[in-house]
């Protein structure tokens, strides 16, 4: 037997719904962020605070949808609007505008373009096709959208490999420093970074303990966006890169 309780059985059956709704709406507020960041609004309003016309015409934006975009960022707390100007708040000033230290656009843009899509189809994933192959009944009606992605494909293309390296980028930033905390170094004098992307946690490491040798193993692909992070970074004979490929049953000779 179904067991269905009603909203007058809940203390506060108003805050439990206003909560399924915001959970059920959440992602307007990603898609807000995430195209704020692919518009490159926050590195625009970093050079000076601008008017929503200015906006508009800077980056090629409707005024009507436009405006409302503007102040829901104003909502979201990323931007303040006074007098007219728009400008970035101080999280958004730290975090969202490109060359900050702490710049967590690369990752945002990522999902955005490839993650966001993928999560659309998770009721397709989850769910189990019938025997006999025919279609299951969506219950709540519709076709869920169906995205099919090959993450290989990613390492084609030398723009495509930018944008993953600078997803990674935003995470290997965080890792460092929990690796400076949690490890003791002076106990190890050499390491070694499977998956280590261009290089960036392995670079932090030997600049910050001189004593260190250290290698990064990754796949070929990588090896181009991997040179700027190493040359400013890693001492002279205290680093290297590897060269990797997706060979699952050999791990391939260093290359590089």
């Amino acid at each position: 037997m179904t067991t269905v309780t009603t909203p007058t059985q809940i203390a506060d059956p108003a805050s439990a719904a206003r909560t399924l709704l915001r959970l059920n709406t959440a992602y307007f507020q990603s898609k807000v962020l995430q195209s704020a960041v692919e518009l490159g609004l926050f590195a625009l309003l970093a050079e000076r605070p601008a008017t929503a016309e200015t906006v508009f015409e800077r980056l090629g934006v409707h005024a009507r949808p436009g405006a409302d975009f503007l102040d829901a960022l104003v909502g979201l707390g990323l931007l303040e609007r006074t007098d007219g100007l728009y400008s970035n708040r101080p999280d958004a000033a730290a975090f969202l505008v490109p060359g900050a230290p702490g710049y967590l656009g690369g990752s945002i843009a990522q999902h955005a373009r490839r993650h966001y899509r993928s999560w659309a189809s998770l009721t397709d994933v989850l769910r189990k096709e019938p025997a006999g192959g025919e279609s299951r009944p969506h219950p709540a009606g519709g076709e869920p959208a169906k995205v099919q992605l090959d993450f290989h494909k990613d390492f084609e293309n030398l723009d495509n490999v930018r944008r993953l390296m600078g997803h990674m980028d935003v995470f290997n930033t965080f890792v460092a420093h929990e690796l400076d905390r949690c490890v003791d170094w002076p106990r190890h004098r050499t390491f070694l970074d499977v998956g280590g992307a261009r290089g960036n946690v392995a670079a932090h490491l030997v600049r910050t303990h001189g004593h260190l040798r250290g290698g990064v193993f990754d796949l070929p692909a990588v090896r181009p966006c991997s040179t700027s992070t190493w040359r400013p970074w890693a001492r002279p004979r205290t680093s290297t890169s590897r060269r990797a490929t997706s060979s699952p049953t050999r791990c391939p000779s260093p290359t590089w």
